[in-house]
């Protein structure tokens, strides 16, 4: 607490999030579901997904952020990329042919 959001940004991200929290204070059209770069208490940067909610109670505008750290998933889906490369290179280097047959009368 008592620390500004964006001293949890990566320092090449922090413009453009202080002009998305600049930009919904003004009521403009903002991304409510982001992803950019976190900054870890060792100054090591991380994926971060960002999630913005705007609300009212009593005429009064509150804004809640959620962030979470999705280096794994990043990770993740980088190594099905990997693999589904893979994949596609064997069967499309592959000398052997690839038949689908259905049984008669169906």
């Amino acid at each position: 607490m008592g620390k500004s959001i964006l001293e949890t940004i990566a320092p090449e991200e922090r413009k453009r999030i202080a002009k998305n929290i600049t930009d919904r204070a003004m009521d403009l059209e903002v991304p409510s579901h982001y992803e950019t770069k976190g900054l870890r208490k060792d100054s090591s940067t991380f994926d971060m997904e960002v999630m913005i909610s705007t609300y009212f109670i009593n005429d009064e505008k509150y804004v809640v952020g959620f962030q979470s750290d999705i280096t794994g998933r990043k990770q993740a889906e980088e190594k099905l990329r990997n693999s589904e490369m893979e994949f596609r290179n064997l069967f499309e280097d592959s000398l052997m042919e690839f038949q689908r047959q259905r049984p008669a009368g169906i």
